[in-house]
Order: C-alpha cells, then structure tokens, then sequence
C-alpha cells in the first residue's frame, strides 16, 4: 500500500510511506508525483488536518438521494463560504441518520484546493483509490500533540468532531472542558505531554498517524471523486485481504487455523507413514512366503510376479495344462460357443487368441460370458474377437 500525504500548502513533492501489511511502515521519503514508487496495492492520500473542518447536522426521516440538494441549505449558516465550493462529506456511519433522521458528523473540505492538490497526480497516471482525514472523530476522546511549523499543535478528536486547541493546558481546559488522559504525542513535542496528561504519552510519529488514519471507516473520495463499482470492489478486496491476513483483530483466527493446518499436516505424515509401514510388512511377508516356496529364488524383485512364474513352470514340468495355452483356450470357447457357426480363421499368438468372421450375435453372445471367472478376458473388435489371459479372482 502506497499512502500519501497531501501538502496543504502549494507543493510539487509529495511525502509518503509504504505498508505491505497495512499495519506497520516499511519505508518512507519524500518524492514527485512522476517519482513515486509504485504500488502493488491500494493507493491513498491522506488529507491533513489544516484543511478540514467538522461540522454537525441534523437531517430529516428519509433524506436519501436529495442528500446533495439538501446539504447547502443545511450547512449555510454554518460556513463561511458558499457550501457549492466546499466538498462535504458524512461520516460512515451515517446510514440511519440518512433513512430516519438525526444528527450527524460532516467533513468539509475546500473543492479548488482538492482538485489542484490532486492535479499532478492524475496527470502522472497515478490512481488515488482512497481520501482519508489525517485525523478524524474518535471515542473515546484523544488528544495530540504535534511539532507542526516548529511549534506545538494541539488537536483534540472527539466523538464527532475534531478540534484545535490553544498550546496551553489551562486554556485548552477552558474552551473544550475536561481534556482526557489518551495522549498521542510526536517524538519532538513529548516532552510536553506531562503538562496535558499525568499518564505517560503514546509517542506516534507523522507516518505512524498518517498509517493510522487509513484504517478508519472515513472515504472522502466521493462525488466527483468517486470511483465505479470495479474501483471499489478491488479496494474493498484488498482492505478485506489486508485485514484477514494482518490485521490484529484477526490474530487468534489466524493462530487457529495454523494450528489447525499443523494438526493435519502431521496427522497426515502419521497416515502415511502407518500405510508405508503395512505395505512393507505385506511385501516382506510376500518375499519370505516366494524364498520358503522357492528356495532356489535368491533375488526378489517382484514377489507376486516371481511366484506366478514359478507355479507356471511346475505345472508345465508336471504336464498340467497352463490357462494361456491354445488348449485351454480353445475348451473355454467351446463350453460357451453359441450356436453351431464357424470362425473363419484363428490366430493365436503368445497368450492371445484371435478369431476372424464373427456375426453380431456372436460378438453379444460371447461378451455375456463371465469370462474373469474363468481367468480371462474378452473384447470385440467388428468382426473380430480377442480372448486373452486375464486376472483370475
């Protein structure tokens, strides 16, 4: 993930920080639009907080699509500029508000300063899928101290809205109340936060918050800055995928279904291995049984095949017909000839008897035959048909 940081102030550079996991910055720098590095992942500009202002409304049961229509009327005595210039955007989660009514959060922005902020980008081809607050409304509360213009910058995120304070605690206090103890502070300016918290500060720096805010529910590409459905899809796969595989939400799941993978992994290898075992001892007891039956056997390559061979060469020594022999084959077909018909030729060849000028329905009579009984096996080919040596069970 490539995430940028909008200047708000006129600039041909812009900084940014990359994220492989979305959870923490693998690098960081400062570069041109033309010179950015590329992204595998999503790309998002983060809007800083100098040219954001918050706002709260209170829209009517229904509002739906006449959102747009109806939100200059609403702003108008809010803002100082005509609300057609400013980009406003609802808090995400303002989907019962916009079908029942209520009072919302709103960030606004000014369209001119977007559009040439963005400007250089799109003309180097650069995509930005995501426009995200650099801080937005948080609860609970927290307060930050940033080293901005070589000075302390004091901003206080609320439940719906964001404010920025006086430097001063006691003044701070004054204008926005009881100031709470969650304290983020920039390594440069840490060294103040005991004046604002008598709890140890949260040191953040500026990529840090700049990595944080991608992971708020804010989008502020919307309207003329929307995307089309593919656009989203694919942001929306990649913020899931992210999640699923970085995300610390998701770290016991994760953990679970590692474990799981090992159990299975080694429950596996233990199958396999109990299996290997068996058919050892079967091909041990294989050989033992071919060396007591056949002495004279001293190397044993294939058991089974070895004894076949052996037994065939008894019973041809002892002048027992073999199931291979012309003979034995010639009796076979006899015994389930059908009908008084003649082949006109026999051809028999190593095991193999083939018969020429057979009708069909010798052909459906003879396949019928339980010919693996009998230790063969039969198959027509047109006219032709092939006993040969088969398995006998």
């Amino acid at each position: 993930m490539l995430i940028l940081r909008l200047s708000p102030q006129p600039s041909t550079n812009f900084e940014f920080i990359l994220s492989s996991t979305g959870q923490t910055v693998s690098g960081s720098g400062q570069a041109t639009a033309a010179q950015l590095p590329p992204s595998p992942g999503e790309v998002v500009a983060v809007v800083p907080w100098q040219v954001l202002s918050w706002h709260r409304i209170r829209l009517p049961p229904g509002v739906g699509s006449r959102l747009s229509a109806l939100m200059p009327n609403l702003l108008e005595e809010q803002l100082l500029q005509d609300p057609k210039d400013l980009h406003c955007v609802l808090a995400p989660d303002a989907g019962v508000a916009l079908r029942q009514g209520g009072t919302v959060t709103i960030a606004v922005c000014a369209k001119a300063w977007l559009r040439q902020t963005l400007a250089p980008l799109e003309a180097a081809g650069l995509r930005v899928q995501r426009l995200v607050p650099e801080l937005s409304p948080r609860f609970p509360p927290e307060l930050h101290l940033l080293h901005d213009n070589g000075g302390l910058q004091v901003l206080l995120c609320q439940a719906e809205t964001v404010w920025r304070l006086p430097a001063q605690p006691t003044l701070a206090a004054s204008v926005a109340g009881n100031l709470p103890d969650n304290v983020w502070a920039e390594p440069a300016v840490a060294d103040q936060a005991a004046r604002w918290s008598a709890l140890d500060p949260q040191i953040q720096s500026a990529p840090q918050r700049w990595l944080r805010a991608t992971q708020t529910g804010w989008d502020l590409a919307q309207g003329e800055w929307a995307h089309n459905h593919r656009v989203r899809g694919q942001r929306w796969l990649q913020h899931t995928w992210r999640e699923l595989w970085h995300g610390p939400v998701w770290q016991s799941t994760r953990r679970g279904l590692l474990a799981l993978l090992l159990v299975q992994l080694v429950g596996l290898n233990a199958w396999a291995w109990r299996e290997q075992s068996l058919l050892a001892m079967q091909q041990a007891e294989l050989t033992r049984m071919l060396k007591d039956s056949f002495p004279k056997v001293s190397v044993v390559v294939d058991a089974p095949v070895q004894m076949r061979r052996e037994v065939q060469a008894l019973q041809a020594g002892a002048g027992q017909p073999q199931t291979q022999d012309l003979g034995a084959m010639l009796q076979a077909l006899s015994a389930h000839w059908p009908g008084n018909t003649v082949p006109e030729k026999l051809d028999y060849r190593a095991g193999e008897l083939r018969l020429t000028g057979l009708t069909a329905a010798d052909q459906q009579s003879l396949a019928q035959v339980p010919w693996g009984t009998l230790g063969y096996q039969w198959r027509g080919e047109g006219q032709q048909g092939i006993l040969s040596l088969g398995v006998k069970p």
